[in-house]
């Protein structure tokens, strides 16, 4: 009997045919992604290694920040849970002098464990920092270095870093914090967008503030420089020869790492911040000296060894594209 006279298998048939198409389809849209991300990211992996998988990934852990802590010889990543399987605790990862990574959590003043986003992480001297919506929560650095597996660290205070903070880190003596801007989903004060001597645009605001022993958890209360950047900003960290680099990243789309020289932290004019006139410089296109093209969702950074070692949120629980790129690992960078 001739296949048109079972129209039931006739239209088994093409529904099979029409999903093998769309697999096929699919397949090779995940390698084409693939390859156009090796493709144009070449010299990021020219330039840089893997170093270590980034901890927690199967948890619902999305990292968000890599810290190496001199003082206690120890690896740091902080982040959030993305899937709230802990009430959206905040957990922070420890890689011991042995290797092994431990999850901790911090205590608010209040009693309450920090459900944050866990977007930057610093330590400076006896105190480290941890981001929150408005500024940072201090703790005891000598508690995190000896935390084990499953503490709860009490958190001291905070400070008023008078932004919301996208980042953290601390080097030549000052604690640096900076906003995240994407339009719409990420605003920042209209205000923090201002018109380069480049004539660019920059929509957000980093601020410096002088480690200072005689003030609340080793920090200035005000800020004694501030900087214009560019939007889409995700970490920020020492550069070569006094200058800065910035990670910058948005979506699935392809990132940068910014290198700026030093001339760049060279006031140009002033700013109001909380009320007091505060230098100004700007992040632009006459102190970049260099740009390098990065797979997509980069996120916190710092310097280490003369080398920029750089987190990444792709293999998070919720979105797994980082697996067709390499985005499980920290990777340190020649930049």
């Amino acid at each position: 009997m001739a296949l048109k006279d079972h129209p039931t298998l006739t239209l088994a048939l093409r529904t099979a045919a029409g999903l093998v198409g769309v697999a096929a389809a699919g397949a090779a849209a995940v390698a084409g992604y693939r390859a156009h991300v090796r493709s144009s990211c070449k010299e990021f992996y020219e330039r840089s290694t893997r170093e270590f998988k980034l901890p927690g990934l199967g948890t619902g852990f999305d990292p968000q920040d890599v810290l190496y802590d001199e003082g206690s010889d120890q690896w740091l990543v902080s982040g959030y849970l993305g899937d709230r399987s802990w009430k959206g605790h905040c957990p922070v990862y420890k890689r011991t002098t042995h290797g092994q990574w431990v999850s901790l959590q911090v205590r608010r003043p209040d009693g309450t464990i920090d459900s944050g986003h866990g977007a930057g992480i610093a330590v400076a001297g006896p105190w480290a920092f941890l981001t929150t919506r408005t500024g940072a929560l201090a703790f005891s650095a000598e508690a995190l270095a000896s935390a084990e597996n499953g503490d709860v660290i009490d958190g001291d205070g905070y400070l008023n870093l008078f932004l919301m903070p996208a980042f953290l880190g601390v080097w030549d003596d000052a604690l640096w914090v900076g906003e995240y801007h994407c339009p719409v989903l990420y605003e920042t004060p209209d205000s923090h967008h201002l018109t380069c001597p480049d004539g660019t645009e920059n929509p957000a605001l980093a601020l410096r503030f002088p480690l200072d022993t005689s003030a609340p958890y080793g920090v200035s209360a005000q800020p004694d420089l501030a900087l214009s950047i560019p939007g889409a900003i995700q970490g920020m960290c020492a550069g070569r020869q006094g200058g800065l680099v910035l990670s910058q990243a948005a979506g699935i789309g392809e990132g940068h790492l910014l290198s700026y020289g030093a001339a760049c932290l060279e006031p140009e004019g002033t700013i109001l911040v909380a009320g007091t006139e505060v230098p100004l410089g700007f992040l632009d296109g006459r102190t970049l000296v260099d740009r390098l093209r990065m797979p997509p969702m980069g996120e916190g950074i710092c310097r280490r060894a003369g080398r920029v070692w750089l987190a990444n949120e792709s293999c998070a629980g919720r979105y797994q594209v980082g697996r067709l790129f390499d985005g499980r690992y920290v990777r340190a960078v020649d930049i």
